[in-house]
């Protein structure tokens, strides 16, 4: 999946979801008029061709808030899999709002994985996914077990592993990152299941498509997982200042093609390319001032070591944590004058086929206080009735 903007539109309020969907592998996001070919390279475009008029003439026109999950699997050289997910990252957008946030969910994330009434760490949905044969694999159980445990529907993802990930910095000339203090990781896993050392000196490095990756990834530091959170953001940042202050859009293009064929199955997304141009215009119109990172504090998660074997450690949610955290992410972009707008009851006009159920988890509301909130007996609702949205 990816997103873009016009070579010739003003490249200063090009915002960061450009940056974190390359990173991530939505690589239809260099520009709008690449956005076609790069779907036929990867067999995504099984509609009609779009023709250039038609890309730049879409636009985003679902009013409902954009939810994308953004994976990156531990897929190994020589290996079949399944794999689990090594870093899951939410981007939540607000059409309406113009506004947009990402989450960073932490692997370790004790849950439970919807349609097999297990628990584990979020991380094994999508092993289980593709492991059991469930409907869309690997892809579709990580999605619907974010959706389960944070309340929020998720139609979207984009996939890539290792390999995309480097080469897709490497294709930027690689990124520089001011890593705050020197890194010793003399447990690093190599491409097999031995060691490969890390080092990184503190201050401003200028990394490629590996070092990024290994900065990404090592663990090995004081707050383990959470640091971890905070370089990954830092390296999705340094995309983005590549790709804007490095003017490189244009050059860009004449490289995606090439990339492409070499990647193969590296890449993968839901998104069509009529999806991707909509969503390209629609980033272009976000302020930088309405971009944010949210992620669960230490302090919200606890400890756990569930009974396994072999023994393993993971993070239970302590509280009312993931709700907060999902109250924050929609939050981010929004002004004091919009909050208190935000006050006023919102109608929501049922279309078909929605459920009671499925509009309160769109606007992170409980499903029995929207009942109650409408006066309803039970969770009847038909296409037509209008719905009073309480106030999260």
């Amino acid at each position: 999946m990816s997103s873009r903007r016009d070579a010739g539109a003003s490249r200063s309020r090009l915002p960061a979801v450009l940056g974190i969907l390359i990173v991530c592998g939505t690589l239809a996001a260099v520009a709008l008029d690449a956005a076609e070919s790069l779907a036929r390279r990867l067999g995504l475009m099984d509609e009609a061709p779009l023709s250039a008029e038609a890309f730049h003439a879409a636009d985003w026109i679902d009013p409902d808030r954009v939810n994308i999950l953004l994976m990156g699997i531990d897929e190994r050289a020589n290996e079949q899999g399944p794999w689990r997910t090594d870093t899951l990252m939410l981007i939540s957008i607000d059409p309406v709002a113009r506004s947009a946030g990402m989450l960073s969910i932490p692997r370790d994330l004790w849950v439970t994985i919807p349609g097999y009434a297990v628990e584990g760490k979020i991380n094994t949905a999508h092993f289980i996914g593709d492991a059991q044969g469930y409907p869309g694999g690997g892809p579709a159980l990580a999605t619907a077990t974010v959706e389960q445990t944070f309340g929020l529907s998720v139609p979207y993802y984009a996939r890539l592993n290792f390999t995309a990930f480097e080469r897709l910095i490497d294709l930027i000339g690689g990124i520089d990152v001011n890593v705050p203090q020197a890194i010793d990781d003399p447990l690093y896993p190599d491409s097999g299941y031995g060691f490969e050392p890390l080092h990184v000196d503190a201050g401003w490095q200028h990394m490629d498509g590996r070092l990024a990756l290994k900065y990404a990834r090592t663990r090995h530091s004081l707050m383990g997982d959470f640091d971890r959170i905070q370089r990954q953001h830092q390296v999705i940042l340094a995309v983005r200042d590549e790709i804007v202050n490095g003017d490189q859009l244009l050059s860009l293009m004449g490289q995606i093609g090439p990339l492409l064929e070499t990647l193969g199955d590296s890449i993968r997304t839901n998104l069509t390319p009529g999806q991707i141009a909509q969503l390209a215009r629609l980033g272009a119109q976000i302020d930088p001032a309405r971009l944010g990172f949210v992620g669960i504090a230490p302090s919200q998660l606890t400890l756990f070591r569930p009974v396994t074997f072999p023994p393993q450690e993971a993070l239970l949610p302590v509280g009312d944590a993931l709700q907060e955290t999902r109250h924050r992410l929609l939050a981010v972009g929004v002004g004091p004058a919009e909050t208190a707008a935000s006050a006023t009851p919102v109608v929501y006009v049922v279309r078909p086929g929605d459920t009671l159920f499925a509009i309160a988890q769109r606007f992170g509301v409980d499903a029995q206080a929207l009942a109650a909130a409408n006066a309803l007996d039970g969770f009847e609702i038909q296409a037509g009735q209008q719905l009073v949205i309480p106030a999260p």
